[in-house]
């Protein structure tokens, strides 16, 4: 005779986890991390349409969320509410930023005319390829001035 073995799910007070990360204990917080990453990375990836856009982006939600914790309520509305709001600030100041940085691309370009056209064709080619990998990078390690 065989013995199915269920897992219960786990159950969890999400109220209890966030007044615990509240005060100070991380353990909490990277519990409320565990239940909510999912669904904020979903959220950002339909919002960004790139998944590495939206890892980035997700990760900012909730370094801005454990600055902000000790600040939320929870006036009976879920966490995730709250982490969604951040997550669609972040999402349309990355977008602003990305925009910036296009505009900012195209004014960069001399339109003059070149006397060696093949070389031109290489550089900006080589600047492209520089873009990209830059705008890989992980925002925390870029530095700005």
């Amino acid at each position: 005779m065989s013995v199915e073995h269920h897992e219960e799910p786990e159950v969890y007070d999400e109220e209890e986890l966030v007044r615990a990360a509240q005060r100070g204990q991380r353990d909490a917080f990277a519990r409320l991390y565990e239940i909510h990453v999912e669904r904020v990375y979903r959220y950002l990836l339909s919002r960004l349409g790139q998944p590495a856009d939206a890892e980035d982006v997700t990760a900012e939600v909730f370094i801005r969320a454990m600055k902000s914790l000790r600040s939320y309520k929870t006036r009976g509305t879920p966490l995730i509410a709250w982490l969604y709001r951040i997550a669609h600030n972040q999402a349309v100041n990355y977008l602003k930023k990305g925009a910036r940085r296009r505009e900012n691309n195209l004014a960069d370009v001399d339109y003059r005319s070149t006397d060696d056209p093949e070389r031109e064709a290489l550089e900006r080619a080589s600047l492209a390829e520089a873009q990209r990998a830059m705008d890989e990078v992980d925002p925390v390690f870029r530095t700005t001035g």
